[in-house]
């Protein structure tokens, strides 16, 4: 799923918790490597939208909120 974005390089750190007092839904965080030349807004965002289909689908829990923070940006010297 997210090895499909361009852009997306590694996922350094991931973190998913539930709502403390209510069973309505999840909070994901995630930290991000993203590839050198690519919009940073427009790859965060794609990815936003597939992970929370993807999740929303397979697991019926609602996701109500996804912060993603680029850590860092992977330079190939190809």
């Amino acid at each position: 799923m997210v090895q499909d974005i361009e852009g997306v390089h590694k996922i350094y750190r991931a973190r998913i918790s539930k709502h403390a007092k209510f069973n309505d839904g999840i909070f994901i965080y995630l930290e991000v490597i993203i590839e050198f030349g690519y919009n940073i807004n427009d790859t965060i965002q794609e990815m936003k939208d597939k992970i929370i289909k993807e999740i929303e689908k397979l697991t019926a829990m609602n996701v109500l909120n996804m912060e993603i923070i680029v850590k860092d940006v992977y330079y190939s010297e190809e």
